[in-house]
């Protein structure tokens, strides 16, 4: 994930966040004198224009070093409000299963920027449990981020990988005390 700036260049076509790959062998890693730090000259690039590097990794294959395997990231929101002290004023974003379509298993992370901010260092990821439940997760797939009319951050989850049947569900973010005997 990237915090985007209006023309910045992320290098979507030679890498994946931090990991490079070849366009003419996808495959293969190419080697560290061959992944560039500048966009090269042509028809639709700014010639010598830097390109810009993700703030959270979110691996997709377990052969690199990120922090979490995904299926695929749902964008969240930075929490601002008071509720849920420990994560204030971190950027919530989840995992839309760790298991693909096996089963439900989506996760939620909270994203610490690094303190003073180095442009360089990728954030600090936490997973946060999900309390009241066997394994600390939600045992849903995670569908998206959204806000009530009081501005709290809520999940939208499903145990459907299809948009199909009535197991849609919005989950309010509480602390681990206020969750003590609610319902999901």
């Amino acid at each position: 994930m990237s915090t985007v700036e209006n023309g910045g260049n992320y290098g979507r076509n030679v890498r994946e966040g931090t990991h490079w790959f070849s366009t003419a062998n996808p495959s293969e890693e190419p080697g560290p004198d061959e992944c560039p730090k500048k966009v090269a000259s042509g028809p639709r690039a700014d010639e010598d224009e830097e390109l810009l590097d993700p703030v959270i990794e979110y691996r997709h294959r377990r052969s690199t070093t990120a922090p979490i395997d995904g299926s695929v990231v749902i964008g969240g929101s930075v929490y601002d409000d008071s509720a849920v002290g420990g994560i204030r004023e971190k950027y919530v974003f989840g995992n839309w299963s760790g298991d693909g379509v096996i089963r439900p298993d989506g996760e939620i992370f909270a994203a610490t920027p690094p303190s003073p901010q180095d442009e360089s260092d990728l954030w600090s990821i936490e997973e946060l449990r999900i309390a009241e439940t066997d394994n600390g997760r939600l045992n849903r797939y995670v569908l998206a981020f959204g806000r009530d009319h009081d501005g709290e951050l809520s999940v939208l989850t499903t145990e459907n990988f299809t948009p199909t049947g009535g197991t849609g569900a919005v989950h309010r973010l509480v602390s681990p005390e206020d969750a003590e005997g609610s319902s999901r």
